[in-house]
């Protein structure tokens, strides 16, 4: 397992509506402390009240939506990480995306984004859609 137990406790996440419910339970059950945009009553708010709501709660956004990161500017707080691959190719490999989202989390030291990449996940680059 990557990463420390106080590393994992101290982590703030919050996932954009985008993102799977089984990985949200993937997450916590991994002892990561995250909530969704749903839970937080953002449901289909602007991305940048998402945020701004983000940044007031200390919680790095996790999103599949490349939208946020043009909006990394808004506040020098603001951290993303984005998850660059197909969701139907993430549900296949939950366990290990949550572990990269963990790792990704650690690599935002100064960084405002980072992007977890089939690649990292151990896909082979494909022509297909």
């Amino acid at each position: 397992m990557r990463g420390s137990s106080q590393q994992r406790t101290s982590l703030r996440l919050l996932l954009d509506e985008n993102v799977p419910r089984r990985l949200h339970e993937a997450l916590i059950s991994k002892g990561i402390d995250a909530t969704t945009v749903q839970t937080e009553g953002l449901t289909g708010e602007e991305n940048g009240k998402v945020v701004r709501h983000a940044v007031n709660h200390n919680r790095i956004i996790v999103t599949f939506d490349e939208d946020f990161l043009g909006l990394v500017n808004l506040d020098e707080r603001v951290r993303v990480v984005r998850i660059a691959i197909p969701q139907r190719k993430a549900i296949r490999v939950l366990q290990k995306l949550a572990e990269e989202i963990v790792d990704s989390c650690s690599k935002l030291n100064g960084a405002k984004f980072v992007e977890i990449t089939e690649r990292q996940l151990g896909f082979q680059s494909s022509f297909s859609a």
